[in-house]
């Protein structure tokens, strides 16, 4: 795509019909907003944490700012923090480590009302991505 100086970048799809997914996986980017609470928070995931792991895999390595837009992709912080605090369990980031991955990130929100904003219960989210993963922060 380019921009209006004239800038290409680059404009990456994420889907998860893939063979290797489960049938249920295989479904969660058909619909935009569809579903259960559940099923929202699962189409969070490929956005946010696909997101960061895609980038890299596509050579992406040392990218100054992600964009989150709405709550739709926050669990690319998780992403990070977890690359950040390498080695060491996602139990255990202290304030440093929550400031550097907040230098990484722009938030934006055109729906600035609580209606807006998804949230979802921590045993349900919990149960999808695990207990460490949703200890961060």
């Amino acid at each position: 795509m380019e921009g209006i100086t004239g800038h290409v970048f680059p404009v990456y799809l994420l889907g998860t019909s893939l063979p290797d997914n489960s049938r249920g996986d295989q479904t969660l980017t058909d619909h935009l907003y569809g579903g259960d609470n559940q099923y929202r928070f699962c189409q969070e995931l490929p956005l946010g944490i696909g997101g960061v792991e895609t980038l890299q895999k596509l050579g992406h390595h040392h990218i100054a700012s992600y964009h989150i837009n709405e709550g739709h992709s926050a669990p690319l912080d998780l992403a990070l923090m977890e690359q950040h605090l390498d080695s060491r369990l996602l139990l255990s980031p202290i304030q440093e480590d929550l400031n550097a991955i907040q230098q990484n990130c722009v938030f934006t929100t055109h729906t600035p009302a609580p209606a807006g904003h998804d949230q979802f219960p921590l045993d349900m989210a919990r149960s999808v991505t695990g207990e460490e993963l949703l200890h961060c922060g």
